[in-house]
C-alpha cells in the first residue's frame, strides 16, 4: 500500500507508486564515481551513500 502522506510531499497522487534506487559506494574510486554521476545526470537514481573514509 502507498504511503499517502509521502507521496502528498513529494507532488505525486495518492496511489502512486514510488521506487527508490540508491547507489552504493559513491567516493569507492573513479569509475565508481563517474558512473553514479552519470546515473544522477540520466535520471536513475534517486540517492546514494557515500564512502567517506575514501580517497
Amino acid at each position: 500500500m502507498p504511503n499517502h502522506r509521502a507521496n502528498a510531499l513529494l507532488g505525486y497522487p495518492p496511489d502512486a507508486r514510488l521506487l527508490i534506487l540508491n547507489a552504493d559506494d559513491f567516493g569507492m574510486y573513479h569509475a565508481v564515481n563517474a558512473a553514479i554521476l552519470r546515473a544522477f545526470t540520466d535520471g536513475v537514481l534517486s540517492s546514494t551513500t557515500v564512502m567517506v573514509p575514501c580517497p
